[in-house]
This record gives structure tokens, C-alpha cells and sequence, in this order.
């Protein structure tokens, strides 16, 4: 997930999350929690 903050049509910051374990999950490379 990506958010940024615009201000007067510029992007002034950007955070990022990543799931990597939902990714490896999704692809089954990770077991399922129980």
C-alpha cells in the first residue's frame, strides 16, 4: 500500500507498507495461520 500527501498538485511525502507474509500466503509459499 502506497499513500501520499499532495499539496498544490505536488507530492510532498509517501509512506509504503508492504505484507510480505500475505503476499507468500496468496502464492502458498507460507502456511496458513490457524
Amino acid at each position: 500500500m502506497h499513500v501520499w500527501r499532495v499539496v498544490e498538485g505536488r507530492i510532498v511525502e509517501h509512506w509504503a507498507c508492504r505484507d510480505d507474509v500475505g503476499l507468500l500466503r496468496q502464492v502458498g509459499a507460507w502456511p496458513p495461520s490457524t
